[in-house]
């Protein structure tokens, strides 16, 4: 069975503080709604982050910071772990 949506942005969230870099949430803008999720170093702003391409945008592979930087896209985080 596969970690819940909550145990693995826990799991992000460990390795950002690891590697000193900041959790970003960001709004789906594509049909299904949803989250991104970005690790990113201090100081990225989501606004900055609003205006990264995403590979549907640009085809074929969207921005370089995108690229570098999304981590996953969650549908749902939950309150607790579902595990």
């Amino acid at each position: 069975m596969s970690q819940c949506n909550y145990c693995n942005l826990k799991n992000l969230k460990r390795i950002a503080k690891k590697n000193n870099m900041v959790i970003k949430k960001l709004t789906a803008k594509w049909g299904l709604g949803g989250v991104e999720i970005f690790i990113v170093p201090h100081g990225i702003t989501l606004k900055e982050i609003r205006l990264w391409k995403q590979p549907s945008d640009e085809l074929p592979n969207g921005d370089k910071s995108w690229k570098r930087y999304h981590r996953t896209w969650l549908m749902k985080i939950p309150d607790k772990c579902c595990c």
